[in-house]
């Protein structure tokens, strides 16, 4: 089989199929998770600088052989690239978490380019909201509103993991009141979000200061 190098232009998509072929031709099952997920669910209207494929086995010798196939290397640094596009990879160890819970069977989304094994559209959006919940990173709740407009997305069992394995009701409420809002066609900015998530931690904190 002859392996593409070259990935001048290439999408976020186009990167993360070549990488899951090559690591899958070489046995190696990792997941794909974090931003890239969010650029290939929404059509890069997010574009991640990098790439996490998670693997439980980290294997390092193993994966580079087999990113070396799609002209992907690794220095001395934990992170392999490539002289052709800016966008790198990195393979944090696994098993694959999502806040405390274990991620659900990954899916394989299907490309012209290739299988990419990555979350699903409801743990993509779990992992987003672990950033918005413990550091209030508005970035990362803006990413999770865009897998929710753009796919199917099981919101109930957003709701369950966030209220029962993650204990954020109040934070959970703020953010299905904006995917409401998105399910309705609501046309929203980066911005946008970032200040009515803003305002929201504001409101919060005064209401905890006056108890």
């Amino acid at each position: 089989m002859t392996w593409r190098t070259d990935f001048t232009d290439a999408t976020h998509e186009e990167i993360a199929a070549a990488v899951s072929e090559a690591l899958r031709a070489h046995e190696i099952m990792a997941v794909m998770s974090g931003g890239g997920c969010v650029s290939v669910y929404s059509v890069n209207k997010y574009q991640s600088d990098d790439l996490d494929f998670v693997d439980s086995y980290r294997d390092k010798p193993k994966i580079q052989e087999a990113l070396l196939t799609i002209g992907f290397f690794s220095n001395r640094d934990r992170y392999f690239r490539n002289d052709t596009t800016g966008i790198y990879l990195e393979f944090p160890p696994g098993p694959v978490m999502i806040g405390n819970e274990p991620a659900k069977e990954p899916v394989e989304w299907e490309t012209s380019a290739g299988s990419i094994r990555m979350l699903t559209p409801t743990d993509s959006v779990k992992d987003r909201l672990v950033k918005f919940y413990e550091w209030n990173d508005s970035q990362a709740l803006y990413q999770a509103l865009l897998v929710v407009a753009a796919q199917p997305v099981n919101l109930r069992e957003v709701e369950r993991w966030s209220v029962k394995s993650e204990g954020q009701a109040g934070k959970y409420k703020f953010f299905r009141s904006l995917a409401g809002k998105v399910l309705s066609r609501w046309e929203f900015t980066e911005d946008e979000i970032v200040q009515l998530a803003t305002d929201q931690m504001v409101k919060e904190r005064t209401r905890q200061l006056k108890r």
